[in-house]
C-alpha cells in the first residue's frame, strides 16, 4: 500500500530528546479537545485511557526519539494509521537510502499515512467521505503544528516510493507539492513578496518568518462537495512553480 508523507527537513544537530518533547506535546495540545470531549473514536496508541495516564506522553517521546527509519509514534486520527517518525544519517542506515536529495548533516521529520486515508474520491455516495475529509484536515493541522514546534528549513509531500521531491531548496517544479513549507531562509531567498503573491489555494505565515503555500484543499484535487470547494490541486502546483520561476510541473505517471 502506498504511503503519503509530509517531510520537514531540519539540521541533524537539532534532533534531541527536548526536540521530541516539543513535537509530542504540541500535537497533544492540538488534539486535546478531542480527548477532553471523548470525541476520539480510535487514535492508534493515543486512546482516551492512555493519554489520561501522566506517564504515557513520556513514553511516546521515547518512542519518537528512538524511531529512526521506523513508523514511530501513532497520531490521533480516528480509524486510520498515521504516524510521525524521524530519519537521519547513521553508518548502519545512511539517509540516502531514504532521501536522495538530503545531505548527511540534515534530518527529516516525516508524518506518514496510508494513501486511502487522504485520497479523496468524488463520489457523493462514499460513506467514508466525512472521515477522509477529517483525515485530510488533520494532516494539514498536524503539519502546521509540527512546523511551529520545530521550525524546519523546508517541507514537502511525497510518496514513500519516490522521495525525489524532498529537498533543502526547491529548484524545479516537482518540488512544489500539495503542502510546501518555506523556512525563513528560503523566504529570504525567493523573496517574501514573491511567495505571498503566489497563486496558491491558501497561504499561511508563521511567527518565525516562514510561509506555507497550500495548492488545494485536498492532495490531488476534487469537485465541489459538502466538505471542500472545487479545486484542481495539480494545476495550482503548476501555477505556483511558474510564479516562483521553477518551470513547468510534469506529474509522474503512477
Amino acid at each position: 500500500m502506498d504511503i503519503y508523507e509530509i517531510n520537514l527537513v531540519i539540521e541533524k544537530k537539532q534532533f534531541t530528546k527536548a526536540f521530541c518533547t516539543e513535537i509530542i506535546y504540541s500535537l497533544f495540545e492540538a488534539h486535546k479537545e478531542e480527548f477532553k470531549d471523548n470525541k476520539l473514536e480510535q487514535g492508534g496508541r493515543w486512546s482516551q485511557s492512555q493519554v489520561r495516564n501522566s506517564k504515557y506522553l513520556e513514553k511516546e517521546i521515547e518512542t519518537l526519539y528512538y524511531s529512526q527509519n521506523m513508523w514511530g509514534v501513532d497520531l490521533p486520527y480516528p480509524k486510520s494509521v498515521t504516524s510521525i517518525n524521524v530519519v537521519y544519517d547513521r553508518k548502519d542506515y545512511p539517509i540516502d537510502n531514504w532521501y536522495e536529495n538530503i545531505p548527511k548533516d540534515k534530518a527529516v521529520i516525516a508524518i506518514r499515512t496510508d494513501r486511502p486515508n487522504v485520497y479523496w474520491v468524488d463520489d457523493p455516495n462514499d460513506k467514508w467521505a466525512p472521515q477522509i475529509a477529517k483525515n485530510i484536515n488533520n494532516f494539514v493541522k498536524d503539519s502546521i503544528t509540527v512546523y511551529n514546534a520545530i521550525h524546519p528549513i523546508t517541507g514537502s509531500n511525497c510518496w514513500d516510493n519516490d522521495r525525489s521531491t524532498v529537498t533543502t531548496i526547491p529548484t524545479n517544479a516537482e518540488h512544489i507539492t500539495w503542502l510546501t513549507f518555506f523556512g525563513p531562509e528560503l523566504v529570504n531567498k525567493f523573496g517574501r513578496k514573491k511567495i505571498l503573491s503566489a497563486p496558491a489555494y491558501k497561504i499561511v505565515e508563521f511567527s518565525d518568518g516562514g510561509i506555507l503555500l497550500m495548492s488545494g484543499p485536498t492532495p490531488f484535487g476534487n469537485k465541489k462537495n459538502e466538505h471542500f470547494e472545487e479545486w484542481n490541486t495539480i494545476v495550482c502546483q503548476d501555477k505556483i512553480a511558474k510564479h516562483l520561476g521553477l518551470g513547468e510541473y510534469l506529474p509522474k505517471t503512477r
